[in-house]
């Protein structure tokens, strides 16, 4: 019989079967699944190669007749043409499970390996705290539009600086998910910046830069790592983790190793005897590489370095 409202209201289960299906006479392959518990369900059977697939097109109660015979023409089609709906259900299901914090948590064990501590604490708080609000998206679902929404409303919270990084961390973990086969395009493309970034041009005069030196002290840890940044020109993190076993007094070189370094390749700094000589005004102490703080972790800035009080 051709399936219809009308007539699969008589349709009953055999005594002692938990469940029957019963196809249509007009659309081979389309049917009606009748369970024990009363559910029924509109189905297409087909077969690729020797295997024979069964997909669910949709509740009777929600799904007209005609509308449901409409569905399985084009499982059908699709069929005919060398598909395989099933298999194509099974793997969009499977994509959609992939969601932005699964891939966020896996990055993040690639980040830690190659990033600095304070560049992997920016791409963790970024991934892990700010994305929150589209943490369940499917990766495969994240429209530019969707991006361009959640960069503005970093901005209106946190600042459009916050929002250019946020941009840079989630586009780095989708060019990451393209080479690792979970996505095939990178929606951050073509997204907006918050605001354009100028790099600063205003450097010190050579008063000012008499002036700074004056002020810093040379008998603190303070004076003394504001008198070597401004004679070796390395960042403020380098110079604040100074070790003993990176000074090479024989060359006078100071040796950066790879992991202290931004580009994480290491680095030889040249050492005048100005630098030397605050150098060589250190005390030191036993058992500690570190030439600044008291502590056995790197001297930060906003720490005092005698009693761990932060500075004003």
């Amino acid at each position: 019989m051709r399936l219809s409202r009308a007539n699969i209201v008589s349709l009953e289960i055999l005594e002692g079967k938990s469940e029957r299906i019963v196809f249509d006479d007009a659309l081979p392959g389309f049917g009606i699944r009748l369970r024990a518990g009363g559910k029924r369900t509109w189905i297409v059977q087909y077969r690729v190669g020797a295997k024979h697939r069964r997909i669910t097109v949709g509740n009777v109660a929600a799904l007209e007749a005609d509308d449901a015979r409409k569905r399985a023409r084009e499982i059908l089609a699709k069929v005919q043409l060398g598909g395989d709906p099933q298999q194509e259900k099974a793997e969009a299901r499977a994509r959609a499970a992939i969601t932005l914090a699964s891939v966020a948590t896996q990055y993040l064990v690639h980040a830690n390996k190659r990033q600095r501590a304070n560049s992997y604490a920016e791409t963790e708080r970024y991934l892990l705290r700010y994305l929150a609000p589209i943490a369940d998206f499917p990766i495969h679902g994240l429209t530019r539009r969707d991006v361009a929404v959640w960069l503005n409303d970093i901005a209106a919270q946190r600042g459009p600086h916050a929002a250019n990084r946020g941009r840079t961390c989630l586009s780095a973990m989708y060019t990451w998910a393209m080479r690792q086969g979970h996505v095939d395009s990178n929606p951050v493309i073509a997204t907006g910046k918050a605001v354009e970034e100028i790099s600063r041009t205003r450097v010190l005069t050579q008063l000012e830069i008499c002036e700074v030196w004056n002020a810093a002290r040379g008998n603190t840890d303070y004076g003394r790592i504001i008198r070597l940044l401004l004679l070796t020109g390395q960042r403020r993190n380098e110079v604040g983790g100074m070790r003993w076993s990176e000074i090479d007094r024989a060359s006078k070189t100071w040796r950066l190793p790879a992991e202290r370094t931004k580009n994480g390749l290491p680095h030889d700094v040249p050492l005048s005897s100005a630098a030397l000589e605050v150098i060589d005004a250190v005390p030191a102490r036993d058992g500690r590489d570190f030439l600044f703080g008291d502590r056995k972790a790197l001297f930060r800035g906003g720490q005092n370095p005698r009693n761990g009080s932060t500075s004003g």
